[in-house]
């Protein structure tokens, strides 16, 4: 999560700061809500009923005219959202 937070500031998301675990998820939240907004970048991590029984979440990005399916699955959706995050702020 570390290297996410630092990747964000460096493209100017400085909406975040490094907190407890159990506020991850919201920190995520508002890194994906602030790519949406200010750089049109939507980051989304959705369930797939029809991967591996283990690996069940991956996520999407569509940014203008790129449209990215992930070609990893993740075993939650908070770790589905962060690489899909990290993917997206590669593309600002």
């Amino acid at each position: 999560m570390r290297e996410l937070l630092e990747l964000a500031e460096d493209k100017g998301c400085y909406l975040l700061s490094y907190g407890k675990k159990n506020e991850d998820y919201i920190m995520l939240c508002l890194m994906q809500k602030w790519l949406r907004e200010k750089h049109g970048v939507h980051v989304e991590a959705c369930y797939n009923p029809y991967s591996e029984l283990i690996y069940m979440y991956e996520y999407k990005i569509n940014e203008k005219d790129i449209f990215f399916n992930s070609s990893d699955y993740f075993k939650t959706y908070e770790e589905a959202l962060q690489k899909g995050l990290e993917e997206g702020l590669k593309l600002i």
